[in-house]
């Protein structure tokens, strides 16, 4: 037999299984492995990897005939159509195409790589062109199940189904974990929906799905048949059944992960929405919703988690214009209802402002005593928040990370100065990331009182990471005028820059900053674009210098 050369790839003949394994199966005298025959041979490897081009899934199937170390892992790791690869492989136009009818032989070949297929991609426009080579294998292979160790199955409804449609259902093994039909729209539902039920008749080990699309009650109906689902992600585009998913939700006991995403155009619910209905998640423990805060708020108050640890919920189309605040502070009532919260993350809106929540819902957030990490938008704390009833004489020595940036206040307010920090953190003992809005606005009196606190005894907390965020929004982030902005920034200058540059003042400023958080490594202020570059490098500087200084003189610390 021939060696193939570069000519029999640009004449489109392309290599035969045969003429490959010929490679590696020359007169050695004595049996090698596959590896060993392959790397013993510079020429034999150079004539292989001349095969190569732009790596592709087509070429690794190609080195798979010709080592047997690629022939293991690659179906394995590889999704492939692999009718159209395996079958009379041809170079055109610098591609691997498949060419020819298809034989017994190339069917014999499908059977092997089927067999070890454990992750496979589909979308509708494939499907149509493949679907026919899948049902004859299907027809002359009755005994096999066509992809028996297929673990992971998605199928995109980008382009309507409209061949095969029976050799869909046959895709489905028993060891499938994970499926994910996406894309599906009004016309392509009914084959989503009977591949479901095909897939909950045949995978009863299925515990991860994801749907996507206009998905009605038809699609719905079969989630209950999914008994042991862990982890279940939909996304709802359509309307009109998106409260049907409550009734579904009870029926998930396993169900650890869930996400769910609502249309944000939602801004009512339906009348025959029922108001009294809990659906109880033993074992959830994350939690992700997307979409208008009234089906958010719903959702929230309709269902019970007491091993809930994550949340994370993106408020679309937030309007506080609207008295979406006040459905803001019935969302509270959720925190009953999952007492083990330990990550909680919020974010989303509309508006200039993005989603700015009311500062006087904080103390509600930590409500959850089990609370890690916060990340939610607020409006600018003022030291007036920091008495709110549940906040005074309250440590909570669990949470580390605090992210309250996002949320911006207006003209005319006090928010929360630099030199009232302390007042914040000593209720947060173990705190390691800190970003919050902050006025830089001293006077007289609070730069004494920093140069005061200096003199104390250190106070040792265990921050990190300073972030420090305007209190109000970039207007030149929006587009606005060039003029209108530089006015803008002047005044929010005034009103929440440093009222001096004054090097003494400074340096108390970067003493005081060090003195409290003596473990600080990283200090930012980069988005505080009313605040002079220079003094925000300058106090960057001045606070490094601090560190160094104690670190070389006797006034250090000792932590508990």
């Amino acid at each position: 037999m021939s060696t193939p050369t570069e000519d029999d790839l640009s004449n489109g003949s392309g290599p035969s299984a045969l003429a490959v394994e010929h490679l590696i199966s020359s007169d050695v005298g004595y049996p090698l492995s596959a590896k060993a025959q392959v790397l013993a041979d510079p020429d034999r490897l150079k004539e292989i990897f001349s095969l190569f081009g732009k790596i592709t899934n087509q070429d690794l199937l190609l080195a798979s005939l010709a080592c047997h170390k690629f022939l293991e892992v690659v179906p394995r790791k590889q999704w492939v159509c692999l009718i159209k690869t395996i079958p009379s492989v041809i170079c055109k136009d610098g591609r691997f195409v498949a060419n020819g009818i298809l034989l017994e032989e190339h069917l014999i070949r499908f059977d092997y790589y089927a067999r070890r297929i454990k992750v496979l991609y589909m979308d509708a426009k494939t499907y149509n062109i493949v679907s026919y080579d899948v049902a004859s294998f299907i027809a002359l292979y009755r005994q096999s199940t066509g992809f028996p160790i297929l673990q992971t199955l998605t199928f995109v409804f980008n382009d309507r189904l409209t061949q095969g449609v029976s050799t869909l259902f046959l895709l489905a093994s028993g060891a499938l974990s994970a499926l994910t039909i996406s894309g599906v729209s009004s016309l392509d539902e009914f084959f989503a929906t009977s591949l479901l039920h095909v897939t909950s008749i045949k995978s009863k080990q299925l515990v991860d799905l994801t749907l996507e699309g206009k998905l009605t009650h038809s699609t719905l109906d079969i989630m209950p048949k999914f008994n042991k689902i862990q982890r279940l992600d939909i996304n709802q585009s359509g309307v009109h059944h998106v409260m049907d998913l409550l009734s579904r939700m009870a029926h998930f006991e396993n169900l650890r992960i869930l996400t769910l995403t609502f249309p944000s155009r939602i801004t009512s619910l339906p009348t025959t929405t029922p108001s009294t209905f809990a659906a109880e998640l033993p074992e959830l423990y994350q939690l992700t919703l997307q979409g208008g805060i009234r089906i958010v708020d719903h959702f929230l108050n309709s269902i019970t988690a007491v091993q809930l640890a994550r949340i994370t919920i993106d408020l679309r189309g937030y309007n506080p214009s609207l008295g979406d605040e006040d459905l803001i502070r019935s969302i509270g009532r959720f925190f009953s209802s999952a007492p083990c919260v330990q990550y909680i993350n919020i974010y989303g809106g509309i508006w200039r402002g993005s989603l700015s929540l009311p500062s006087n819902w904080f103390p509600d957030i930590l409500a959850w005593r089990h609370l890690r990490e916060v990340t939610v938008p607020l409006v600018p704390l003022a030291a007036h928040h920091l008495s709110l009833p549940g906040l005074p004489g309250q440590r909570w020595t669990l949470l580390e990370v605090i992210d309250l940036t996002g949320g911006f206040g207006e003209f005319g307010t006090s928010p929360l100065l630099l030199s009232q920090i302390h007042l914040f953190v000593e209720h947060f003992p173990n705190l390691k990331q800190l970003s919050m809005p902050l006025s830089l606005r001293m006077d007289s009196s609070e730069i004494k009182r920093m140069g005061t606190h200096i003199k104390k005894e250190r106070s040792c907390y265990k921050l990190q990471k300073l972030c420090l965020c305007p209190v109000i929004a970039n207007l030149s982030a929006w587009g606005e005028d060039e003029h209108e902005g530089d006015s803008y920034s002047k005044q929010c200058s005034t009103e929440f820059g440093p009222l001096t540059h004054d090097i003494t003042d400074l340096v108390v400023t970067s003493q005081f900053i060090d003195h409290i958080f003596p473990h600080l490594v990283e200090l930012s202020m980069g988005k505080l674009f009313y605040v002079d570059a220079g003094w925000r490098t300058a106090f960057e500087v001045g606070v490094k210098t601090s560190q160094q200084t104690r670190m070389r003189v006797t006034r250090d610390h000792s932590c508990a």
